[in-house]
């Protein structure tokens, strides 16, 4: 199975690490999602994320046209804008390869570090 989503984006992943994702409400606000309060999910961090962090209650006031911003950014892949979601392990992802194989080597490295 191969992961869902575009080359630059996997490429991104690839490039960045943990020190350069964060934990926001941001993308879930601008994307329509709607999880539990207090919840939040941990993306790459991108002009969207820089604008709006502090500033929730001013983007709750222009959500709609900041909504559309989202799905023009999405529709362009544009990743300055859009959500590419990671977590901390991304200093463990040095190149792009098959899912299985990533998960065995991390736990290898997990067994080896016990």
């Amino acid at each position: 199975m191969r992961a869902i989503d575009s080359d630059a984006a996997k490429r991104l992943l690839i490039d960045r690490g943990a020190r350069d994702t964060g934990r926001s409400t941001i993308f879930d606000l601008v994307g329509g999602s709607r999880w539990p309060s207090g919840d939040t999910g941990r993306a790459i961090t991108n002009d969207t994320i820089t604008r709006w962090t502090g500033r929730e209650r001013e983007l709750l006031g222009v959500l709609d046209q900041e909504r559309t911003r989202y799905e023009q950014a999405v529709a362009a892949d544009d990743l300055t804008r859009r959500a590419v979601w990671a977590g901390t392990g991304l200093d463990d992802i040095h190149e792009l390869g098959r899912a299985g194989d990533i998960v065995r080597h991390i736990a290898g490295a997990v067994a080896i570090d016990r």
